[in-house]
């Protein structure tokens, strides 16, 4: 008789047993992996922009392709995400290439996510600077119909 009554302690102890390492094991699968992340970190992209730096080097790389409108300079361009990604000066992609450091730099900023949905992969944009000094600001259409939006234009800070 007191092999029996053995043997049912000795279920209790594995049943305990068993129970507290199930228990362990879900803690261990519910618990973060890694370290935990920042708030300042953002997976998102960047809202559609054009940095002042950039602009600059599309005024003055833009050449012939640069008007003079009243009291405005306009450099007008278009950039697209198809078999490549590049950005050019005039009506056809042949006509102005703008440099190719330079037009990913303007695709990153623009963002080449937002390009690849834009209304057969390109955007034109157009970019307006006073010619007596002041603000430049930038428009962009996305091709869909809805007409130019403006694209802000971030400054060092």
């Amino acid at each position: 008789m007191g092999g029996i009554g053995n043997a049912r302690v000795g279920c209790r102890e594995l049943k305990l047993i068993l129970g507290v390492l199930l228990t362990g094991a879900l803690a261990a699968c519910n618990a973060p992996a890694g370290p935990e992340a920042t708030s300042s970190v953002s997976l998102l992209p960047d809202e559609p922009h054009l940095e002042q730096g950039s602009l600059e080097e599309l005024f003055g790389s833009a050449g012939a392709y640069l008007q003079i409108s009243g009291e405005l300079e306009v450099v007008a361009f278009r950039c697209t995400i198809v078999e490549g990604a590049f950005c050019w000066f005039g009506a056809r992609t042949q006509d102005g290439p703008v440099a190719g450091d330079l037009a990913r730099r303007v695709i990153d900023q623009i963002g080449p996510q937002a390009i690849e949905n834009a209304n057969h992969n390109e955007v034109a944009v157009q970019c307006y600077r006073p010619t007596s000094g002041g603000d430049p600001y930038c428009v962009i259409d996305w091709g869909w119909g809805a007409g130019w939006e403006a694209l802000p234009i971030s400054r060092p800070t």
